[in-house]
């Protein structure tokens, strides 16, 4: 009677578990967004990292928006020891083709 008891208990549990995992699982695959659609985040991404006169710089974009790609923020950080500074920050990508840090996303 004990054993069949455990057994049931066990059960239970695996089922559970089975559950919740098949569960998180589905909303994972809810969650995510398709290649193009995945480029719609207000998160700061790395653009590219140039070297210039012996100084390390970052450039990022960042959406301010994230349906419109024209309301952008490029920002461009100095790395010195492992921390960052903002040198720059340009409206769109069209003000950094103007600018010193062009190099950097300009592909010869």
């Amino acid at each position: 009677m004990k054993t069949k008891l455990w057994f049931a208990v066990a059960a239970g549990l695996l089922s559970v578990t089975a559950f919740s995992q098949k569960k998180k699982q589905q909303e994972k695959q809810a969650g995510k967004q398709g290649m193009m659609t995945s480029n719609n985040s207000t998160k700061e991404e790395l653009i590219s990292i140039l070297k210039k006169d012996d100084h390390f710089y970052e450039i990022t974009s960042q959406r301010k928006d994230p349906k419109n790609i024209e309301k952008t923020v490029v920002t461009v950080y100095e790395v010195m020891n492992g921390q960052k500074r903002i040198v720059e920050e340009y409206n769109d990508i069209y003000e950094v083709m103007a600018s010193p840090y062009k190099e950097a996303i300009m592909i010869n």
